[in-house]
């Protein structure tokens, strides 16, 4: 009998690894790396080591996450080596020659080298480590990154308006309180965007599944079937819609009759659920306490039935929950630039996703994860789609991506500037917009203006509720009529 090991799977199929076969039957087990040191077979008596790993690496020239195959380091061999013989006699065989182990590096390439570095340097700056001064504090590590990987960093951080632009890069406001969030930065913005425009939970939902995984789970010999289930739940051609409303849904039935037979159903890991609820009370308890929303007392049933007092998030900051035109917009604070173009075939004719063409900013034509919902669709009417993640594996795939419109990038994106012969906005000298009358993009540039300051005087005092407050009313009616 033979067993797969590998994350997609869900825990019960990965606990089939266990299963003890009967007598006269051989138990070959096919893993990735997640058996190097995770778990111990107790019945493994032979290690067959390829020798081989797929190791997460970071290009911070395009700042695109890749997916490498490379030979593994000593150690991590040495670990593979010790999957037999833990609790029993055993033999490992290496794939590799004596002279290929001599090239292996001893140890595994350290994280700072494999990873974006924008969390690192945020909280350099924050903690004033060595005066802020990111480059020099991470120079004096014992394997210092390359300076290129600082420089993205600090260029992603500006983008957010984390740190001002000038040469200082001083922290700006929003920089002080996205430093004070333990997540991405950018994941932190969401939040915050999501309790200054008043759609708080969902926001929170999604920031928790996209910095954990997804609750999906794919088997394969039924992969069209769960795929055919993930669809079920698709929402506005958007992977981070599509999540929300499969937790939502699970949220309905959770301690029912129904719980186990909806999770089966849908394909769906209730472990994965669980832990991104934990999460988003996590996130919600941060968000709370830099004062960008509070709590309400409420009275909740606990197991034994009785009731008890409880608290949960102060209705006040999920009033436009449902609105998910603003959800995406909230999304877009956050994501941007993380957009491609989307460019129909010449005839006309799409199929599903592979007959699209994507673009990058740096002109890198991508490609949608086949996991995503918007894989298999023939009907993307939208020009662009917004992206969390970008990893190069065979080819360039974007993952957890979602349609998205004009307006929620201008008001949101980069840096605008307006053409009024031409009637055209364009967006960091790379998205254009045209209007057929040449006083919208000057309304839009005034709008975003206006927007830029009342969200500027929020972000420095969250719990302001006079002038910025009434202003922050206005301008969330203005938008809801526009983003669409």
């Amino acid at each position: 009998c033979s067993s797969d090991l590998h994350s997609s799977l869900s825990t019960a199929e990965q606990k089939a690894i266990f299963t003890h076969p009967p007598k006269g039957i051989r138990k070959v087990v096919v893993a990735t790396n997640i058996a190097e040191t995770s778990i111990t077979i107790d019945d493994v008596v032979y290690v067959i080591d390829a020798g081989r790993v797929k190791e997460n690496q970071y290009d911070h020239e395009k700042n695109m996450a890749m997916l490498v195959e490379t030979w593994v380091s000593l150690a991590s061999a040495k670990q593979r080596r010790g999957r037999a013989g833990r609790v029993q006699a055993g033999v490992a065989y290496h794939l590799f020659s004596s002279v290929t182990k001599e090239t292996l590096s001893e140890y595994t390439m350290p994280e700072m080298h494999r990873v974006p570095l924008h969390e690192m340097v945020l909280q350099i700056k924050v903690l004033d480590l060595m005066g802020g001064d990111a480059v020099g504090f991470l120079g004096e590590a014992v394997t210092p990154p390359d300076s290129q990987a600082v420089t993205t960093a600090l260029d992603t951080l500006r983008r957010l308006q984390a740190i001002d632009l000038d040469e200082a890069d001083r922290l700006t406001p929003l920089g002080y309180h996205l430093a004070n969030l333990p997540v991405d930065p950018a994941l932190g913005k969401i939040l915050l965007y999501g309790a200054i425009f008043q759609c708080l939970d969902p926001m929170l939902t999604i920031a928790a599944a996209m910095s954990f995984r997804s609750p999906f789970f794919s088997p394969l010999e039924v992969r069209e079937l769960a795929d055919e289930k993930k669809q079920s739940f698709n929402r506005e051609q958007s992977d981070h819609l599509t999540l929300l409303t499969a937790y939502d849904s699970y949220q309905r039935v959770k301690g029912t009759r129904e719980e186990w037979k909806f999770l089966r159903n849908n394909f769906l890991s209730r472990n994965t659920l669980d832990m991104i609820s934990d999460m988003r009370k996590q996130f919600a308890e941060l968000v709370v306490g830099i004062g960008f929303a509070r709590w309400t007392p409420k009275q909740v049933k606990g197991s034994n039935g009785r009731y008890g007092r409880g608290r949960h998030l102060d209705a006040e900051f999920n009033k436009h929950s449902g609105n998910l035109a603003l959800y995406k917009a909230v999304l877009t604070a956050g994501l941007y630039p993380n957009v491609v173009t989307v460019s129909q075939p010449a005839n006309g004719k799409v199929d599903s996703a592979a007959d699209l063409t994507l673009r990058s900013k740096t002109g890198d034509e991508c490609a949608l994860h086949p996991c995503s919902v918007n894989f298999s669709s023939g009907d993307i009417t939208s020009k662009f789609l917004l992206f969390h993640e970008r990893v190069k594996t065979s080819k360039v795939y974007l993952r957890d991506c979602s349609t998205i419109g004009a307006y929620p990038l201008l008001l949101f994106g980069g840096t605008l500037r307006v053409w009024h012969r031409e009637k055209m906005i364009t967006l960091d000298d790379w998205l254009a917009f045209r209007f057929s009358d040449r006083r919208v993009p000057v309304l839009v540039r005034k709008l975003r203006n206006g927007m830029d300051d009342i969200l500027r005087q929020k972000i420095i005092s969250p719990g302001e509720t006079s002038a910025v407050e009434r202003s922050l009313v206005i301008l969330i009616n203005t938008l809801t009529a526009n983003l669409q």
